[in-house]
């Protein structure tokens, strides 16, 4: 720098003056510039050159002191690396300081359709993929998509947990993506539209890829097509899955909730590959019209009972519910229990360890149905209620009916007990927990219905292990 500086020097000098030695003829009275010879090779001085006001310009201090002037002397580039940062260039500020397009961040969309999400980024937070948002909530208050729009959350391991403050809304068409369950948490209690939940989603809004804490997963009333997979909630301090609307729950979780597992009103929830353990109330809460389609998955170790279905159909059976391929076992209560509003079809399901396997009500007034398993092709229903080693029964009966009608209404073709055809016993008392005596079929008789066993002697039926 002190070469170039000074060389620059000596050029304007010799222009101005006509000579590198001695003192230029004509030079003004007003202003001097004395270049020590040890630092510009040359052996003479240099006085009265014209420059504008009085410039000293002096080996000695050239390491260390600012020059003056400079950009009169065309130095600019010369000196950019003396100035202070925010008054270089971009590209040379620290990255922290840069506009988003200089630190690589780019631009993020009016309307994008991926959004991204790092709460370990130490980058400018935009939301595009090199400058990633650091919360959840800053990517779901952007402006709702016109189309449809994935917001992708960063997981790690161990898990990155996103506190967020308020309710993380998935808008209409909005997925809402996290890297899986055992890699991306996320935590908060908000007043939702009827309990704490920590996600709510519209509809056609979809949640995946998470572990929900703190609070439910909500689907509230109008959110129809909504979706959730690959979630688990845990620890809630109430359900951990409330649903009021046609939803499709694929590989979710729901353990250790203060209330049901899942609980579901209204429209038509789809269940697959899924599990409802370990929750404090029911594992599966179904009530209020909602109609259950649940296939592959359990409802065990729950408190109360494994799975609650209520109020879900009236004559026709295009209302009833469905299970298939669920393990239900060990809750306190009932495994099943079918109300009098409700109906059921069951297939391929094990019932063990519980109060009771299944108790059923069945009305004339309501007509709901019970179909475990029929004589037609295709029809055997598969189901487990008891075996004839220990442990794999139910603590009274495999079966019960409260309110029984008449001699063999009940078909059960198909289907595993610990004998064959199944035991049947008459309860005395008015529920079914009134039975002391364990028979795979218990029965508390309806009023004005002589003592008839219920159950129909099916035509196949298995000795379980």
């Amino acid at each position: 720098m002190r070469v170039v500086m000074v060389t620059m020097l000596g050029l304007w000098l010799t222009g101005c003056g006509g000579g590198n030695s001695g003192t230029p003829d004509g030079a003004p009275a007003d202003g001097s510039v004395d270049v020590d010879a040890a630092a510009d090779g040359d052996a003479g001085e240099v006085d009265g050159a014209a420059v504008d006001g009085a410039l000293e310009v002096d080996a000695a201090m050239m390491g260390d002191a600012a020059l003056a002037g400079d950009a009169a002397l065309g130095l600019d580039a010369a000196m950019a690396d003396a100035q202070p940062a925010d008054a270089q260039p971009a590209d040379a500020q620290p990255a922290d300081a840069q506009p988003a397009d200089a630190a690589g961040c780019g631009a993020l969309a009016a309307d994008p359709t991926d959004v991204y999400v790092d709460r370990s980024a130490t980058t400018t937070s935009v939301g595009t993929q090199a400058c990633p948002f650091h919360s959840i909530r800053e990517a779901t208050l952007l402006t709702a998509p016109a189309g449809s729009r994935i917001i992708h959350v960063r997981g790690g391991t161990p898990a990155f947990v996103y506190s967020e403050t308020g309710p993380i809304a998935v808008r209409a068409r909005e997925h809402l993506q996290g890297d899986g369950e055992t890699l991306t948490q996320v935590t908060g209690v908000a007043r939702c539209s009827v309990f704490d939940c920590v996600v709510t989603l519209a509809a056609t809004a979809r949640l995946s890829g998470f572990t929900v804490t703190g609070a439910a997963v909500e689907i509230p009333t109008g959110a129809d097509g909504a979706a959730v997979d690959h979630v688990t909630v845990t620890g809630s301090n109430n359900d951990g899955f409330y649903v009021r609307a046609t939803a499709q729950l694929s590989n979710v979780t729901a353990r250790a909730n203060q209330r049901h597992g899942l609980d579901a009103r209204t429209g038509t929830v789809t269940i697959t590959d899924s599990h409802f353990d370990g929750n404090d109330d029911d594992g599966v809460h179904a009530d209020r019209q909602v109609v259950i389609d649940f296939r592959r998955g359990s409802a065990s170790n729950n408190t109360l009972l494994g799975i609650a279905l209520q109020d879900s159909a009236t004559v026709s059976s295009s209302r009833m519910h469905t299970l298939t391929d669920v393990v239900i076992e060990r809750n306190l209560g009932f495994g099943i229990e079918v109300g009098s509003t409700a109906s059921l079809r069951l297939r391929n399901t094990v019932m063990r360890q519980n109060e009771v396997g299944l108790v059923f009500t069945p009305s004339s007034a309501t007509g709901n149905l019970l179909d475990l398993g029929t004589a037609t092709a295709g029809g055997a229903g598969g189901n487990v209620f008891a075996g004839n080693v220990a442990g794999s029964r139910n603590l009274r009966s495999g079966l019960c009916i409260q309110q029984s009608g008449a001699a063999g209404s009940q078909v059960a073709e198909g289907d595993t007990w610990s004998v064959c055809p199944p035991s049947q016993r008459r309860i005395t008392g008015p529920f079914c927990v009134s039975q002391n005596t364990y028979a795979d079929v218990g029965y508390v008789q309806a009023s004005g219905v002589t003592d008839a066993p219920p159950l129909a002697a099916p035509a196949s039926c298995t000795v379980g292990p």
